[in-house]
C-alpha cells in the first residue's frame, strides 16, 4: 500500500521508497512463483492431452474384431465389428453377441488402458 508522503521529512521519503522497493520484490517473488507454476500446470495439462483418447468419426473405426467404444443414440458402448453380420455387437456370451440397437454409432473411440495394479 502507498504510504501517504505529504508534509515528510526527506528520510521519511527514503523510508517510504525502501518500503515500496520491498513490496516491489515481494510481489516479483509472488508473480515468478505463480508463473512457474502455471507452466508447470500446462505442462502436465498437454502431456496428458495427448495420451487421453479423443472421440473418432465411426468410419474411421477398427473392424478387425478389436473391442472400442462407441457412441449412438443410446448412449456409449463397448463394442467389436461382426464382419459376418456387419454390425456393431456387444460382449460375447455363449457362444452368441447381442447386436448394437439403435442407429448406427456416430463416433468410436479406443478403449482405455488398464489401471495399473500397485
Amino acid at each position: 500500500m502507498m504510504p501517504h508522503l505529504s508534509g515528510r521529512t526527506p528520510r521519511e521519503y527514503e523510508m517510504a521508497l525502501v518500503e515500496l522497493r520491498a513490496e516491489v520484490e515481494r510481489l516479483n517473488t509472488l508473480y515468478e512463483g505463480m508463473k512457474s507454476e502455471y507452466d508447470r500446470v500446462s505442462t502436465t495439462l498437454r502431456s496428458q492431452q495427448s495420451t487421453v483418447p479423443a472421440w473418432q468419426p465411426i468410419e474411421t473405426a477398427p473392424k478387425d474384431g478389436v473391442f472400442i467404444l462407441v457412441w449412438n443414440i443410446y448412449g456409449i458402448n463397448e463394442v467389436f465389428w461382426d464382419a459376418y453380420a456387419e454390425w456393431w455387437h456387444h460382449d460375447v456370451e455363449f457362444d452368441y453377441t447381442f447386436p448394437l440397437r439403435g442407429d448406427l454409432p456416430t463416433h468410436w473411440m479406443p478403449l482405455p488402458a488398464a489401471p495399473e495394479m500397485t
